[in-house]
């Protein structure tokens, strides 16, 4: 059984950070591979690139830079042309994102598993609760509704060549939720690939109710690690003690207490 795991975002616009953590180095918050760097040295085992834009702009050689520099996964957004997920494989991303993309072109999921393979293939699904037990597909960070029912997408986007499901619940005002377990509790059983969840701000029992309960393999945030470096170690540890089998578990229980208590009292 493979551990849960922690995977910082860094969004990008123009190729530079448009937020990161306090603690990035010597060449600040504005360079997303050093925020990315920082995410590494505190624990995360992934990192992901996401371009605000959605026009694919100096993304590609963010990419390469942060491939060549971390020893973590390097995983970044597509905004659509197949040319793109080229350029991002060539880079040296080892999976891609598809979001709205791939709502506007399901085939892009096929070409994206055709380059990268099924397992470096994750789908993001943006989705507002609009009842009971169903969520609907939305776009443009929420604003546009695409009457599509997204338990329905996802296992399409699984059918067609997905390794990974991203669940992003959005709320009206385009804001994503800190989590949303019920969402993934619908979609994790029904499909045979792993599930992960965005969230927003959220404390340490929050995201172990997501990752226990709510069945994600999992979590993603561009916003719950940026205050310190040490925030992904000490949530990793928390969920250690609780219980969970999380990714490098083995070395999380050796550091100092006072993080471990900090992060308990969350």
């Amino acid at each position: 059984m493979f551990g849960k795991k922690i995977i910082p975002c860094v969004k990008v616009i123009n190729g530079k950070s448009a937020e990161g953590p306090v603690y990035c180095g010597k060449r600040g918050p504005n360079d997303p591979v050093e925020c990315a760097a920082a995410y590494a040295r505190a624990g995360a085992d992934g990192v992901m690139f996401l371009d605000v834009s959605a026009r694919g702009e100096g993304v590609a050689e963010v990419v390469r830079r942060a491939a060549a520099e971390l020893d973590v996964p390097v995983a970044a957004g597509c905004a659509g042309s197949p040319r793109e997920l080229r350029a991002l494989r060539e880079a040296g991303a080892g999976g891609v994102v598809l979001g709205d993309a791939a709502v506007r072109n399901p085939g892009l999921v096929r070409e994206a598993a055709e380059i990268f393979g099924r397992g470096g293939v994750t789908v993001a699904i943006c989705a507002q609760r609009r009842g009971e037990g169903y969520w609907e597909v939305c776009t443009e960070s929420g604003s546009r509704a695409e009457r599509m029912d997204a338990y329905g997408w996802a296992l399409a986007a699984e059918w067609l060549g997905a390794g990974e499901l991203l669940l992003v619940s959005m709320e009206r005002g385009g804001r994503v939720k800190p989590c949303d377990a019920d969402f993934v509790k619908l979609v994790a059983p029904a499909v045979g690939v792993p599930v992960a969840s965005a969230c927003g701000a959220a404390d340490c029992r929050e995201l172990y109710g997501l990752l226990s309960c709510g069945m994600a393999s999992s979590v993603v945030s561009s916003t719950l690690f940026r205050r310190s470096e040490t925030s992904i170690l000490t949530l990793k540890r928390f969920l250690s003690t609780m219980g969970l089998n999380v990714s490098g578990a083995e070395e999380l229980l050796c550091g100092d207490a006072p993080e471990l208590r900090l992060c308990a009292e969350a």
